[in-house]
């Protein structure tokens, strides 16, 4: 078979690998095709398009003229898995990394040994090439993390069980500015699977004129998983007898502070169902169950707690890249303060690459935020947007959006507990390689301060 590798990032590499460990033939094509010359797509049976390559791209609309088959990364590795390895996959705007991350761990808690792939580090071709070398053994399980893009070219691929965290303004450059387009793609997961064992996350922050993409059946997490005073409830029904919980599984989340925020609440347990159907929690893994609970660490740049000086926390959310993540930052950090019962200063540094998302979504937590520093390549267009609700400045450069968060706060709330959040709600790379980088910067700044 001559496989054509549109591509030849991280998913085209792991690609390659795949189909020269299967004996394949391959033929790479990165970059824009040469005029006047045979496509080299014309000389393939099936053609594995990178997820980083658009739609409006001259390399794509080359690979999709050629008429061969087109699929993703995702779809090449999952049809050459071996059938005896069970597929989780989770996608969604935000929450998809840290769900991977809980259900991975959750079931090597239990003694099924899984792999945390996709979107969130080793590509999915990449695993399975390692399964076929016999680099990797008694694999059991994967779990995918999948973005929207790889979602664009999927057929044969049917995950056991899969979710979708949440959907919000993201990404809307690559779907013509239409959050119905986008959710469309994301609803691919889907596909394949039985309705049992598919889920929706609680936080679906669309209007609901625009929710007419999600069946009457996908509205919130399904039964199984519920929380009652923040005691969680898992296979059981909810019944109470003198604050006992009986014939079910109750673990308390007070001891975890990153899973007392609503929206770990809610990545928690989508990834406790989604290991339930992987292998049904049994009674005797309750006290592995709650354990893992407890010692659970969400991995950094998400509503990461740095330091405190003075009366300034500082927390790092870069990984905050479009604005219903932000929202999530807010309501978390606000509800801890609300629990608390002590009055905070809010300044957030906001700005960096805009997607076309929709920024106005934000103005319905003017009250809760008392300083916008706006900074980055759209810092003009935020700022046009946002200065009517909220007390905001533009600042040229990251450090000085750093330093007049404090100068701020120094100015208005000397007396007040405050909060500077690092909370961009757009891409980093109009100054940064990446989301981390951007937080580590931010980190350092916190740590070099006085």
């Amino acid at each position: 078979m001559n496989i054509a590798i549109a591509g030849y990032g991280i998913s085209g590499r792991a690609t390659e690998y795949l189909a020269r460990t299967l004996g394949f033939n391959v033929i790479i094509v990165d970059g824009a095709p040469v005029e006047n010359t045979m496509s080299p797509f014309l000389l393939s049976d099936l053609i594995v398009i990178s997820p980083g390559i658009p739609p409006w791209s001259e390399l794509y609309i080359q690979a999709q003229n050629s008429g061969v088959e087109m699929i993703s990364e995702l779809e090449f590795g999952y049809r050459f898995l071996p059938k005896n390895i069970d597929v989780i996959a989770i996608t969604g705007t935000n929450g998809k990394t840290t769900t991977v991350e809980m259900t991975a761990e959750l079931l090597n808690a239990r003694g099924i040994n899984a792999i945390a792939c996709g979107n969130i580090g080793v590509a999915v071709s990449e695993i399975v090439a390692d399964i076929h070398n016999k680099k990797r053994s008694n694999v059991q399980c994967l779990v995918i993390e999948v973005s929207s893009f790889q979602l664009e070219h999927v057929k044969e691929f049917a995950p056991k069980a899969a979710a979708i965290t949440n959907i919000a303004s993201d990404h809307l450059d690559r779907y013509h500015n239409d959050i119905n387009e986008y959710a469309a793609v994301k609803f691919n997961i889907f596909n394949q699977v039985n309705i049992d064992n598919s889920f929706l996350g609680n936080i679906m922050r669309i209007d609901s004129e625009q929710q007419n993409f999600i069946p009457d059946y996908f509205k919130t997490v399904k039964d199984g998983v519920y929380l009652n005073d923040n005691v969680f409830i898992v296979n059981g029904k909810k019944q109470f007898i003198n604050n006992a919980v009986i014939d079910s599984f109750a673990i308390n989340i007070k001891n975890n502070l990153a899973l007392t925020y609503p929206h770990n609440i809610d990545n928690l347990s989508l990834a406790l169902n989604l290991a339930n159907r992987i292998k049904g929690i049994s009674k005797e893994e309750y006290p592995v169950i709650e354990e893992f609970i407890s010692n659970f660490k969400v991995s950094p740049h998400r509503i990461e707690f740095v330091e405190k000086k003075d009366n300034i926390t500082f927390i790092n959310d870069s990984k905050a890249t479009n604005p219903d993540a932000v929202i999530t930052a807010i309501d978390a950090v606000c509800d801890v303060q609300n629990s608390n019962g002590s009055e905070k200063y809010l300044a957030i540094m906001l700005g960096g690459l805009n997607k076309e998302m929709d920024f106005s979504v934000l103005k319905a937590y003017a009250n809760k935020v008392q300083f916008l520093a706006i900074y980055g390549d759209c810092k003009n267009e935020l700022y046009d947007l946002l200065h009517d609700c909220f007390n905001c400045q533009k600042f040229t450069s990251f450090e000085d959006a750093f330093n007049g968060s404090i100068e701020d706060i120094n100015s208005n709330s000397s007396e007040l507990e405050s909060i500077v959040m690092l909370s961009p709600g757009c891409a980093s790379m109009d100054m940064f390689k990446n989301y981390a980088e951007r937080g580590e910067l931010f980190k350092e700044l916190v740590h070099n301060l006085n």
